[in-house]
């Protein structure tokens, strides 16, 4: 169970080899420095606040900024509950 949020904030496949952005018009969102309108870290905390403690931004291969998920054994117990307990 995850969310990737405006996914033109980019995947970097290898980022220490010839890195490859998707998508490519992403580039300028590279530099995770900057500060732009929508930029996923501002928004960390809330989702692991609600349990999405797995951001895939942390990743190292791919980094993956728009990512968002929950840890297997939450999502595992979600499914097991009714629509209207989860």
């Amino acid at each position: 169970m995850a969310f990737d949020i405006y996914p033109i904030q980019i995947t970097v496949f290898n980022p220490n080899d010839n890195a490859k952005i998707a998508p490519a018009c992403g580039a300028i969102y590279l530099d995770r420095k900057q500060d732009f309108p929508g930029k996923a870290e501002d928004i960390i905390d809330i989702f692991a606040a609600n349990g999405f403690t797995i951001w895939g931004g942390n990743w190292q291969n791919p980094i993956d900024y728009h990512h968002f998920q929950l840890p297997r054994d939450m999502a595992q117990q979600l499914v097991k509950l009714s629509y209207e307990q989860g």
